[in-house]
């Protein structure tokens, strides 16, 4: 079976796979192999039968392109905080946006953190993160996080307010509030799903198209904005703990496409008195 690079869109990231092969239904065939595999019987998934099937299937229906959430800048950041009531939910979702935000962190990883895993510094927080989609083995990440001088968007003053609602009982750092609001630590921890609409219903308030929103987009911001200030890729990975490149790129390829751009040098330049 013949194999060709499929573009990605991001320079120097073409991603080599089978051709004909969408994502769902590649990891659908490699199960099947495995599980072939496992009672000692063979499977080539490169076997022209199997090979013309997938190859139909995606000229009927095409290949989904690779969605990245949209991200959120610092300047709907600083609306999406402003946006929050002064409850004690309020101080909490503040905490968990700003957190999510400074840390590049996965909605999974928000709902994991524990009060143990923050480590206050003189000029942020450490943060130790939890098992993780690119940390399956958990061998746990730390991230540190900058304080701001803009109170608004403070991450540690969030947090720091957050806590003092919370109290200093063990266990996980973000918890549930009752139907009026009211943080209850006996309702458990904070899902993922609810990390999402924290983001989506903040996004709402400060007036930016909530469909647009996800838990990742806090992440992806982050990652955008450090690329808008001209921050190395490899910088960016540190913080957003990514481990392949052309993953990473994603976030940041519509700030790179700006940049240097050709476009720039012909149409933002004086042109040129028009000879007669």
């Amino acid at each position: 079976m013949t194999t060709v690079p499929e573009r990605t869109g991001i320079p120097g990231c073409a991603k080599w796979r089978f051709y004909g092969v969408s994502p769902t239904l590649g990891v659908h065939l490699s199960a099947t192999v495995a599980a072939h595999r496992a009672l000692g019987a063979s499977l080539n998934r490169k076997h022209y039968f199997i090979r013309s099937v997938l190859e139909g299937i995606t000229r009927t229906k095409g290949r989904r392109p690779t969605r990245v959430a949209a991200p959120i800048l610092p300047d709907i950041l600083l609306r999406m905080v402003d946006s929050l009531p002064a409850t004690a939910k309020g101080v909490r979702d503040r905490a968990v946006i700003l957190l999510g935000f400074g840390g590049a962190l996965r909605r999974s990883e928000i709902v994991a953190l524990d009060l143990a895993d923050l480590e206050f510094r003189d000029n942020g927080v450490q943060v130790l993160n939890g098992r993780s989609k690119t940390d399956q083995h958990g061998e746990r990440q730390e991230v540190a996080i900058y304080g701001s001088p803009n109170p608004a968007i403070d991450a540690v003053a969030a947090l720091q307010a957050w806590l003092t609602v919370r109290g200093d009982a063990p266990g996980r750092l973000y918890v549930q509030a009752d139907g009026g609001g009211n943080i209850r630590l006996d309702r458990g921890e904070l899902a993922g799903q609810p990390v999402v609409r924290i983001v989506k219903l903040a996004a709402a308030r400060a007036g930016y198209d909530s469909e647009k929103s996800a838990g990742h987009s806090l992440r992806a911001g982050l990652a955008t904005s450090a690329a808008n200030r001209d921050a190395q890729l490899h910088d960016i990975m540190r913080q957003t703990r990514h481990k392949n490149a052309c993953v990473a790129r994603r976030y940041i390829r519509d700030a790179e496409m700006w940049k240097r751009n050709v476009s720039q040098l012909v149409f933002l330049d004086d042109p040129e008195k028009t000879p007669e």
